[in-house]
């Protein structure tokens, strides 16, 4: 009959299919590491960007949340709430060694004239928190202009809290942060793990910044 084919026809014909589909995804199983490998790569270097810029000229949330950090919340657990009562109740008439963000007067000693500045302080903002870090002066909102009071309170918080940054600035990726001064070299903000862990692949962002009456490099990496 017209269109058939011998039995060995089909044998051949099975053969080179299946020769050709074990092939096509053996090279392809051999390209799949790379691939994904490159989907990573690309992921950490767009959200290395997205992070400098959140940093930049992002206002933060509150806007003022260099207040909370600075002043009010003492056990550095994001919230102003009773445990920060409760970091000054723990130190109450000791040296300030003990606590030093509950010395609110910075006379040296924690007591009574500290709780009292707490209370008045930070008393009309309990239970509010911080949900999101920007380095943005809220006074000006100009792009790459960011706020001193900002620069000394992120850097002052990640010396005991690296999490926390990391928390606020919502990513799963860790990184270093690094403010330098220009041309003086003086690095206003130093961030990073205890331990540091490369996965492979490791990105670098360089933003020029300004600040007060001077102006620096924003050096972000990211892995």
């Amino acid at each position: 009959m017209k269109g058939q084919i011998s039995f060995v026809e089909y044998i051949v014909s099975i053969t080179i299919f299946i020769t050709f589909a074990v092939f096509f995804f053996y090279n392809l199983l051999s390209f799949m590491p790379t691939y994904l490998n490159e989907i990573r790569n690309e992921r950490v270097r767009s959200e290395a960007y997205q992070i400098s810029e959140l940093l930049i000229n992002d206002l933060g949330e509150p806007v003022n949340w260099h207040f909370f950090e600075w002043d009010c919340d003492l056990n550095r657990d994001l919230i102003i709430n009773v445990e920060d009562a409760n970091a000054i109740s723990a130190c109450w008439d000791q040296p300030a060694t003990c606590c030093p963000k509950c010395d609110m007067n910075r006379d040296g000693v924690i007591n009574l004239f500290d709780a009292v500045k707490w209370v008045g302080l930070c008393g009309g903002h309990f239970e509010e928190s911080i949900n999101r870090l920007g380095l943005s002066d809220e006074n000006f909102n100009k792009t790459n202009l960011l706020s001193e009071v900002k620069i000394d309170a992120i850097g002052s918080n990640c010396v005991y809290g690296y999490e926390n940054i990391k928390k606020l600035i919502g990513t799963d990726l860790d990184f270093t942060l690094i403010l330098i001064e220009r041309p003086s070299g003086q690095a206003r903000i130093l961030c990073s793990p205890t331990q540091i862990v490369t996965r492979g692949i490791n990105v670098t962002v360089k933003r020029i910044v300004a600040f007060g009456s001077s102006y620096g490099e924003l050096i972000l990496q990211v892995w």
